[in-house]
């Protein structure tokens, strides 16, 4: 099987191609900025990566891209281009979450029964999180992700020592933790990006959780352009399982 995935949640553009659950080829651009980054590059960095891998697009089986929290022009542009692949080569979407991926590029180096608790930047002091855990060799989630204030995060940290902070907003999170709170959290700041990304669309579409034709970019909130949140939160069934 083979499935075409892609983040354009932040300035970093990120692509991966998958087959039969390996990931046969990858490609990672930074820019300062977003807009431009993924308006002007997606398409043609999916294109070499396709070529690249001599993998006509007619032979995707299923595409996946970066719904979000993010970037709202970088998940528009995401969301945008693979309906068109979609349309264009009918294929199936999988919607991915920022923070699953973030998750998963960590799940094998936890210690048991640690507690990710994942963080992204969303400016205005506040971050994008969420909280996930190993068990019995899943990852699973701990609740919806959201959008959080410093108070909220050290409510649901408190002191549980099994919390690890992880993300591009950990260290940034952990000083104002400290600062604000007196709360010492650990954090564990690597981050692979690809294989986090190629793990999450792997799951996805081993778990049929493909978009309906309403779906589109996931926002935590409302835009300041006046952008409504969409309706589907990435969040966990009762047993902790993705969905």
């Amino acid at each position: 099987m083979n499935v075409l995935a892609w983040d354009t949640s932040g300035r970093t553009l990120t692509a991966v191609l998958v087959r039969d659950g390996t990931v046969v080829a990858s490609t990672s651009q930074t820019s300062t900025s977003a807009r431009t980054q993924h308006t002007e590059h997606l398409t043609p960095a999916l294109k070499a990566l396709m070529t690249r891998a001599s993998v006509p697009f007619r032979d995707l089986q299923a595409v996946a891209y970066v719904a979000g929290p993010g970037s709202f022009t970088g998940l528009r542009i995401g969301a945008a281009t693979a309906k068109g692949i979609s349309l264009a080569w009918n294929v199936p979407v999988a919607a991915l979450s920022t923070t699953e991926i973030i998750a998963r590029s960590l799940a094998g180096s936890g210690e048991a029964g640690e507690e990710q608790l994942v963080s992204l930047d969303a400016r205005k002091g506040r971050f994008y999180t969420a909280v996930f855990a190993i068990d019995k060799g899943e990852l699973r989630r701990r609740g919806a992700d959201r959008d959080a204030s410093v108070a909220d995060v050290a409510e649901m940290v408190g002191h549980n020592e099994r919390i690890v902070l992880s993300g591009p907003g950990a260290a940034q999170l952990a000083r104002r933790l400290h600062e604000e709170h007196g709360l010492d959290v650990a954090r564990d700041e690597r981050l692979d990006v690809i294989q986090g990304l190629a793990a999450s669309a792997i799951a996805a579409c081993r778990e049929h959780r493909w978009e309906d034709a309403d779906g589109g970019p996931f926002y935590l909130r409302e835009g300041d352009i006046g952008v409504s949140k969409r309706r589907i939160r990435f969040d966990s069934d009762e047993t902790g399982r993705l969905r």
